[in-house]
Parts: C-alpha cells; sequence; structure tokens
C-alpha cells in the first residue's frame, strides 16, 4: 500500500472542503402556486413583481401559476397575493415583512430590507379583451394579449404587444412594443436608460412622433436633428393629422427604431 505524506494529505483535505464550500448550493423550491378564475373582457388585471419575470398571454380563462426559488431562505415565506379590485383583478407579491399587506397596499416593492433572495416567476393566461397593466424590479416582461397594455420594469426586457399600449419603460433593458390597432388616441409613452426602443405600429396609425437619444440613433423618423456639438439626436414626424395620438420616444443608451406593418 502507498503512503501519503501527511503534509500532502492535509493539502488535499483543505482543496477539497475549499472547494466545496465555493460551489453554489442548490436551490430551494416551494410547492408551485396555482389560481384558476374569472375576468371578462374589458376588466383589468394588475400584476407586481418584486424579483423575478412576468410572461402574460391569452388564454380561455384566467389562470396564474406561481414559481417561487431561493438559493438562501424559505421561498415559501414569499407569498403570492390575488385580490378583486373595482376594475378587474390584483395580483402582488409579498415578502416577509410585507405578508400581511394587501395588494392594494403602498408597500415598497423592493425586498432587500428583508434579506431574501427569493425569485418568484408568474406565468398568467388571460382571456380575450382583458386589459394588463403589470410590474417588476428585478425582471422581464412579456405581455402579449389583444387588450389595452401597460408594462414596467428596472433591471430587465420589455416586450408588450396589444390593441393599444400606453406605457412601457425599463431602465436596464431593451424595450420592444407592438400595437396591434391604429384607433386609440391614449398618449404612448416608451422610455429606457440603457437598452434600445423598438415600436411598431399599423401603416395607418395617426399620431405625433417626439423622439430622443443621448447615445444612439434614430430609424423610421424621417429627418434626424443632432446638436452640432456633443452627442444626442431627436426627431419629430406627424403621421395623418397628427391629432389623434401623441407617442413618445426616449433612449439614454440606445437606438430608437420605429416600424409600419
Amino acid at each position: 500500500m502507498q503512503l501519503v505524506d501527511r503534509p500532502v494529505l492535509v493539502a488535499a483535505i483543505v482543496a477539497a472542503t475549499l472547494l466545496s464550500n465555493a460551489m453554489p448550493s442548490a436551490a430551494a423550491t416551494a410547492p408551485d402556486f396555482t389560481y384558476t378564475g374569472a375576468l371578462q373582457a374589458g376588466q383589468t388585471l394588475d400584476v407586481s413583481d418584486v424579483n423575478g419575470d412576468v410572461r402574460i398571454t391569452n388564454g380561455r380563462t384566467l389562470s396564474i401559476v406561481a414559481k417561487r426559488e431561493s438559493r438562501t431562505g424559505d421561498p415559501n415565506d414569499v407569498k403570492i397575493l390575488v385580490e378583486p379590485s373595482p376594475s378587474g383583478l390584483r395580483v402582488c407579491v409579498r415578502y416577509p415583512n410585507q405578508n400581511q399587506s394587501s395588494c392594494s397596499s403602498n408597500t415598497n416593492m423592493r425586498n432587500g430590507e428583508n434579506n431574501s433572495d427569493t425569485k418568484v416567476t408568474l406565468a398568467i393566461q388571460i382571456p380575450t379583451g382583458v386589459d394588463v397593466h403589470a410590474a417588476t424590479v428585478n425582471g422581464l416582461l412579456d405581455v402579449r394579449t389583444d387588450g389595452s397594455v401597460s408594462a414596467t420594469t428596472v433591471n430587465g426586457s420589455v416586450r408588450a404587444d396589444g390593441s393599444d399600449v400606453t406605457r412601457a419603460s425599463s431602465v436596464n433593458g431593451d424595450v420592444i412594443v407592438r400595437l396591434l390597432k391604429p384607433q386609440s388616441t391614449r398618449p404612448l409613452r416608451i422610455t429606457t436608460v440603457n437598452g434600445s426602443v423598438r415600436l411598431e405600429l399599423p401603416t395607418a396609425t395617426r399620431a405625433s412622433f417626439r423622439a430622443k437619444v443621448l447615445n444612439g440613433d434614430i430609424v423610421g423618423l424621417g429627418t434626424v436633428e443632432r446638436p452640432r456639438y456633443g452627442p444626442g439626436a431627436s426627431a419629430r414626424l406627424t403621421s395623418g393629422d397628427g391629432e389623434d395620438r401623441s407617442i413618445t420616444l426616449n433612449a439614454l443608451n440606445g437606438t430608437i427604431t420605429v416600424v409600419r406593418t
């Protein structure tokens, strides 16, 4: 039998211990939260997440599935609430010291004070004609419906498809908006700080466009004006008589693109 020198053996044990400690621990998961219910065309689904992606599509009925995952805490401590609202239904995520709060309460959406890293991913189906107001802090928003959409996040991209979109914004992420119908007269505002903006809309849309970037380009809005000195670009365009709708597009670091379909 070959003997191993004690210093070598000790070094091997230490190395193995350090490697074990450096390896990420397996994530803890909670049972999926599921909810089925009723919403009617013309009603509104209001969704508020904190740390996690939100995906919303059309389906036959209302269906909500929430997946909770954490590497350092107990994901069961994070609650998903579903409550009626005057306009339809509210869905929200509440962390440990917020669990007694209703979705309608003015609770800070940030979860850092709870020292919780639980991520909540929401997959939602809604009936035809339901409007959506969706928000999260750390995560992407992907809303593809035939109703009206408002979608905002801080760290993540935004995709908003709807018969109408009134707002789509991110701080760190791209924003893509696709308007399915040209009739709306409500103002539309699309913004990001670090990311690009893309707007797809029907050719028949009558609107007044205003676009502005600091570091980037503007495509699809005709003549682009640039300052003589320094960065930046802006563009204005009127489609039709321009009285039907005001559309504002802003990006600090990124390109703005408008495409007519």
